[in-house]
């Protein structure tokens, strides 16, 4: 008696599902990677536009979730210098920093520089609609308080978006681009977002003496955050470091980011 086990026709059509199966498979992992590393569960996953790579703690319940804006890679750096703490913690790939982390168009910084492109809003709703809806879904329970982290250009944009965007609760920041033209005039008008609770900043002592006029700024622009801020109802704190803006890049981040989310 035939049978269609028998049929060369059946093994080929094995032969093509499996394979579609196996192709599907691999575009699922190419945009959603998970594995467990250090007894934390890691996760990379595209949203919209934006790599994230989340890092869910192994101690479960309710967390701080920490979002650091940085490439992935570099954000490893930091990450790895919290490994001791209970967070969640997602690094965003923000795209190009002079576009996306600045609140407004301004010049380059120098002759052939890059032009700051003013998207900052932008990837405020990038955050809103986007990122933090499918950080907190992989994290399944609601956080105990949202953190946004940066260095650099990225810690403006991180104390831009927790007056902005009511999304965080707490800012941590080191080496933030507070000397951006007009940040300061924007500040002293702004009533911070309602949710805004804490900020955190670092600075090394030896990044006002940038020999550029704007970048010189950051010392005196610094200061006047961390007293209007206080003056506003957020409570602020700097805490100044040796060296200058690329002096323990990574361990001063981690520091603000410890510091903040003590209770």
């Amino acid at each position: 008696m035939f049978s269609h086990f028998d049929s060369p026709l059946f093994y080929v059509c094995v032969d093509f599902i499996v394979l579609k199966l196996y192709n599907a498979i691999v575009k699922l992992k190419a945009s959603f990677l998970i594995c467990t590393e250090n007894n934390m569960k890691t996760i990379d996953v595209m949203v919209g536009d934006h790599a994230m790579r989340l890092h869910l703690s192994a101690a479960g319940g309710s967390l701080p979730l920490v979002f650091i804006n940085d490439n992935l890679e570099s954000g490893e750096g930091v990450v790895a210098l919290l490994d001791d703490l209970p967070l969640n913690i997602a690094v965003v790939d923000p795209g190009l920093w002079e576009d996306s982390l600045s609140p407004w168009p301004e010049p380059a910084l120098c002759d052939g520089g890059n032009t700051f492109g003013g998207k900052g809003r932008e990837l405020i709703r990038a955050y809103w609609k986007q990122i933090i809806p499918k950080a907190e879904q992989l994290t399944i329970l609601k956080p105990k308080f949202r953190v946004i982290s940066g260095y650099s250009l990225a810690g403006l944009w991180g104390v831009y978006a927790g007056l902005e965007s009511g999304l965080f609760e707490r800012v941590a920041v080191a080496s933030a681009s507070l000397w951006y033209d007009g940040f300061i005039d924007y500040l002293k008008g702004k009533t911070p977002a309602a949710s805004l609770e804490r900020i955190q900043l670092s600075l090394g002592k030896k990044e006002e003496k940038a020999r550029n006029p704007r970048l010189a700024r950051i010392g005196a622009a610094t200061a006047e955050v961390v007293d209007l801020m206080n003056q506003k109802g957020v409570m602020a704190k700097l805490v100044m470091t040796e060296g200058g803006h690329f002096t323990n890049a990574a361990s001063r981040l981690a520091d603000t980011i410890r510091a903040v989310v003590r209770e």
